[in-house]
């Protein structure tokens, strides 16, 4: 199982006079017990939903501002197809920005997992910048950038 290292890094507009909550937080793809058997091969899924509202009230619980999670994944067999940072944004009422660290497939499935900015604010100028490529079974690894852009 790929599992995608990243840093995080969120540039901020902050006036002086706010505080500013900021929370990283590694899902570990919000996997639960659940076991999918293929022949002699046991493949971990996700609950679904279950684990990543789990996931939204332990960031809730934080309240913060600014959110970065690594070990997301995009629309992927595990996921079963979803988008966990949308469904964690959507959830919150949060902005969001996802990034793919790591893709690739098996028996013809689609594997995208990476890193994901959540932020009460606006994102401008979301971007990922690649630190190294995939290497035989080591993986890329990537650092998200954000510009938040917070009220006065």
């Amino acid at each position: 199982m790929m599992k995608p290292l990243a840093l995080l890094l969120v540039l901020a507009a902050v006036c002086p006079a706010r505080d500013l909550r900021v929370m990283t937080y590694n899902i570990r793809n919000a996997a639960g017990p659940q076991i999918y058997k293929i022949g002699p091969w046991e493949i971990p899924l996700s609950r679904g939903h279950d684990q990543l509202d789990a996931v939204a009230a332990a960031i809730k619980a934080a309240n913060p501002d600014i959110v970065m999670l690594q070990e997301v994944e995009g629309r992927c067999l595990e996921s079963l197809g979803q988008d966990q940072a949308a469904y964690l944004a959507k959830k919150l009422g949060y902005h969001h920005a996802y990034f793919t660290a790591s893709e690739g497939g098996w028996f013809g499935a689609v594997v995208d997992k990476g890193n994901a900015v959540l932020s009460r604010w606006k994102l401008e100028d979301a971007r990922e910048r690649q630190l190294s490529e995939p290497d035989g079974d080591a993986q890329a690894r990537n650092v998200a950038l954000a510009r938040v852009l917070v009220p006065d």
